[in-house]
């Protein structure tokens, strides 16, 4: 038995047939997200073939056939995610020179590091399978329907660094990826545990399959109510009720995706307030409301979520006109928070932020009650977007803004009248739509 352990041992120690001879070329994935798909693919497949660039393959004139007759390509890979987000599945197919399937299987789709490291799995485990499949090489030197397979005489080897600094994009002066490849190779001809390979985890999408810029503008439906404790026992209060704002929103991704900068983004939005209206008890007040915000942010892939921290500088004014109430409030703020994104669906996806507005200043609110107010806030929204493969976009959210006012400085001539704090809040539901590029 022991005799027969050692035989099987050798047995599968032998590496794949072909597999340090075979020439293959990994084609264009298409679909969501496709590169980050291609280039785990690209790593599964490897340590099984001689991997030709798609610069070789391109650099042919005429169609595919020319040039896998040209280069002495075996193995063809075609790959493709339908759907997006949760519900993207990845299928592989591996073809021979003269078009014929010898493998396909299925992956889920690109959206997480395990999920990379499952189609690298199948790639492999496929192209495996379409290697035991091919016929001798006798045979494929022979005519076949109205097309010959030849071969040409072996160029010179290339290094395992530059195919894959070809094909990844990668600097060698800075990256090594033959080192992974061939601890990939080893393991498997040798059936020891195959190390983890983490620059599946960094591959990120280039510029032309990545969401640069997107605009969005529509209305947003919104409340506020303020409340001010005064020395004299009557309490100053403010609600708007209802009313609309017309909204701009403008979320931009500049960085290159490979960079270490390529999760960051920077948004831009402003409200606008239109017939907005005011009452001293009885009397109109003159009213009017805008706010902006400019931030910027940067994502983490955790899990099936991207999460991600903000920080940004914003302006929140509600003016009234002269009256003995209340006055009016411009608050300059700073913006520290955090934001969260999950693709739960094709075409869906769930976000939520949050974040503290320590103000730089209150404008006139304070002016009515001493030498001046300060005031400190926060804010949480939560909302549902969407978009289309032709880039029409839209979305929906809810949020609530609230500010506590504290007020300094003693009583005098011209602020007869004293309080000690207050709050001012603000209740928001937006829709959008728009366009991504």
């Amino acid at each position: 038995m022991r005799w027969a352990s050692v035989l099987l041992f050798l047995v599968a120690s032998l590496p794949t047939r072909a597999s340090a001879e075979t020439k293959g070329v990994l084609l264009d994935f298409s679909g969501w997200r496709a590169p980050r798909a291609r280039s785990a693919a690209l790593f599964g497949i490897a340590p099984h073939l001689e991997i030709v660039p798609r610069s070789e393959v391109k650099a042919v004139d005429g169609d595919l056939d020319e040039a896998v007759r040209e280069l002495g390509i075996t193995i063809v890979v075609r790959g493709a995610v339908r759907g997006r987000g949760r519900r993207a599945r990845t299928t592989i197919t591996i073809h021979d020179a003269t078009g014929e399937v010898l493998a396909e299987g299925r992956a889920p789709g690109p959206r997480h590091a395990r999920a990379l490291r499952r189609i690298g799995r199948t790639a492999s485990a496929l192209l495996r399978r379409a290697l035991e499949r091919l016929p001798d090489e006798d045979v494929l030197d022979e005519p076949i329907g109205r097309r010959t397979v030849v071969r040409p005489e072996a160029a010179e080897p290339r290094t395992e660094l530059e195919i894959a600094n070809d094909e990844l994009g990668l600097d060698p002066r800075i990256d090594e990826p033959a080192a992974r490849i061939e601890e990939r190779r080893a393991a498997i001809e040798t059936k020891r545990p195959t190390p983890r390979v983490r620059a599946i985890e960094a591959v990120a999408e280039p510029p032309s399959t990545r969401s640069l810029v997107a605009a969005l503008v529509g209305f947003t439906f919104r409340s506020r109510a303020a409340r001010v404790g005064q020395s004299d026992q009557q309490n100053a209060r403010h609600d708007s009720g209802v009313f609309p704002e017309l909204s701009v929103g403008l979320r931009m991704t500049p960085f290159r995706p490979r960079s270490a900068l390529g999760p960051a983004f920077l948004e831009l939005e402003g409200h606008y307030a239109l017939g907005v209206s005011s009452l001293e008890r009885t009397s109109a007040v003159s009213s009017s409301a805008y706010r902006f915000l400019a931030q910027g942010g940067y994502l983490f892939d955790v899990s099936v979520l991207q999460v991600g921290a903000v920080v940004g500088v914003g302006h929140d004014a509600f003016t009234l006109g002269d009256n003995g109430v209340m006055g009016a409030a411009r608050y300059t703020y700073l913006r520290i928070g955090g934001a969260a994104r999950w693709a739960f669906a094709d075409g869906f996806a769930l976000v939520a932020d949050g974040g503290l507005r320590p103000a730089l200043s209150a404008g006139e609110i304070g002016s009515r009650y001493g030498q001046g107010a300060g005031a400190f806030g926060f804010d949480l929204a939560a909302g549902l977007v969407g978009g289309t493969d032709s880039g029409f976009s839209y979305g929906v959210s809810f949020g609530y803004t609230g500010y506590a006012l504290r007020f300094g400085g003693a009583e005098d001539a011209r602020t007869p009248v004293t309080a000690t704090g207050g709050f001012d809040r603000s209740l928001a539901a937006s829709v959008r739509v728009g366009w991504t590029l």
